[in-house]
């Protein structure tokens, strides 16, 4: 008789099944179509899958009875015969993948977490599809819109998410937060989550991505619990919803939402979203609801300048106990290009370290870690899209910057590109040289090194947008040429 893995010894057949078809089709397809919309038993050499609809039956039986025979031979030690039934009666409110262990760990246990969807472990009271809105112990609470740096660029979104956060008659039905990753645009939602939950007068309040809205939709849909999807949604009195881009171009869940904002709106509840992009500029959305999107406040933040970021690093320091003079904190907000997730997550490296070693030198490794090429090129910026984003802010073509024209605006728009790629490529001088149409690299050399003088006087140079300060121009290009979306322009 052939040995069984040493895994069967120590797990049950019903952990070893669940481990043995995730391992197959993910955890993804494992939590839509078994967690919620099927119960299997494993006993003998017979498996039995009990499912909440005929829908559900016949898309098992269509596309995963191979991955089932597999995963329950897997379990068993021995080919064993699969059968699937639609069996609705087995199905109360919420129903696990599987019967509880012998081994005493409960079948909640062996659900995928719902607070990796965006949203809060389920419970056997929650409506089909839904989670329940009463939520304890989600890991990202601990958001507070205190701990935000607040500037003349940001202030609009900070305020208008303190007036839903104190539920004050003076917030807009719809408040809409544009930014793209990193600018804090989920750090304001869990923010406006926490306050309304300390506040004493019971108000339902839910956090939720698109991403889990869209599939507890489809949950619904496939389980025929639409109506309590509805609802638990629509009786809210406050909606924070993360990432209202990921609906774009998905028809019905877009229809859906257009219809629960209208009654959650007419209701006299809030709604709280994010997007990456202005609405009116996002030509996947539909028109109607771009349009009640724009009846509220839209207020965007943008990316963190150089400013707001040494701002950052120097709170976010403190906060942690931890002394760095002044030039490195300088250093910081001009490498740590994300934001302030970027910022705080550098500064987080610096604790760990000093963890690791209470007497590390943390300003010395703070300028070692600033000076690696791992942080110095992130592997996505190349000579092209530096020469391409300094003609878009110089107002030039990058023939020009390649050429031999000397122009003002052209020969500090070839400084620059030459002093970034040096601070953000691999590429030797010579190599530099050669992209710019040089033949000898002292002239790259020395036009760097022009560009850094400029910049440490904080010299204007003679940008499209007008007279801007050298550090102001280099810091918008360094966003500008790390951003994951830039556009590609023709040289």
């Amino acid at each position: 008789m052939p040995d069984r893995p040493m895994i069967r010894q120590n797990a049950s057949r019903p952990d070893l099944l669940r481990n043995a078809l995730v391992s197959r089709i993910g955890e993804r397809k494992f939590g839509i179509w078994f967690q919620e919309g099927a119960r299997c038993k494993l006993a003998g050499d017979r498996l039995q899958v009990s499912t909440r609809n005929d829908f559900v039956r016949d898309w098992i039986c269509r596309h995963y009875m191979q991955e089932l025979a597999a995963a329950a031979r897997d379990a068993a030690g021995a080919p064993v015969e699969v059968e699937v039934v639609a069996n609705p009666g087995d199905f109360p409110a919420a129903a696990p993948l599987l019967e509880p262990s012998t081994t005493g760990r409960s079948a909640a246990d062996l659900a995928p977490s719902a607070e990796a969807h965006g949203g809060a472990g389920a419970t056997s009271a929650a409506p089909r599809g839904l989670a329940p809105a009463a939520r304890t112990g989600r890991s990202g609470g601990a958001a507070r819109l205190e701990d935000l740096v607040v500037d003349q660029a940001n202030a609009l979104a900070v305020h208008a998410a303190k007036l839903v956060a104190s539920n004050s008659s003076s917030a807009a039905p719809i408040t809409l937060i544009v930014g793209r990753c990193g600018t804090g645009k989920s750090h304001l939602l869990l923010g406006i989550e926490r306050e309304r939950r300390r506040s004493p007068d019971g108000t339902r309040v839910r956090f939720m991505t698109a991403e889990r809205f869209t599939n507890d939709f489809v949950a619904a849909l496939r389980q025929g619990g639409i109506d309590s999807f509805r609802k638990a949604v629509r009786q809210l009195d406050l909606l924070l919803l993360d990432d209202l881009g990921f609906l774009a171009n998905k028809t019905s869940t877009l229809a859906e939402f257009t219809h629960t904002l209208d009654a959650l709106v007419h209701g006299g509840a809030r709604v709280v979203l994010t997007i990456d992009q202005h609405p009116a500029a996002d030509r996947r959305l539909p028109q109607p609801l771009v349009n009640r999107l724009l009846a509220g406040v839209v207020a965007e933040l943008p990316a963190a300048d150089l400013a707001l970021r040494r701002r950052i690093a120097e709170r976010e320091s403190a906060r942690r106990h931890i002394s760095l003079p002044g030039e490195v904190l300088d250093r910081i907000a001009e490498q740590c290009l994300g934001g302030a997730r970027e910022v705080r997550g550098f500064i987080l490296r610096l604790e760990v370290l000093r963890q690791l070693d209470a007497s590390a030198d943390l300003p010395a490794a703070a300028l070692a870690a600033l000076r690696s090429p791992t942080c110095l090129n992130p592997g996505r910026v190349t000579l092209e899209s530096i020469i391409a984003e300094a003609a878009r802010e110089f107002g030039v073509t990058p023939a020009d910057i390649r050429g031999n024209s000397r122009r003002r605006e052209v020969v500090d728009a070839r400084g620059m590109v030459a002093m970034l790629a040096r601070e953000l490529t691999r590429l030797s001088l010579p190599e530099i040289a050669r992209g710019l149409g040089r033949e000898a690299h002292s002239t790259v050399l020395q036009a760097a090194q022009r560009m850094r003088t400029c910049c440490d006087g904080r010299l204007e140079l003679s940008s499209s947008t007008g007279k801007s300060d050298a550090c102001m121009v280099r810091d918008r290009l360094r966003i500008a040429v790390a951003r994951p979306d830039r556009p590609t322009s023709a040289s």
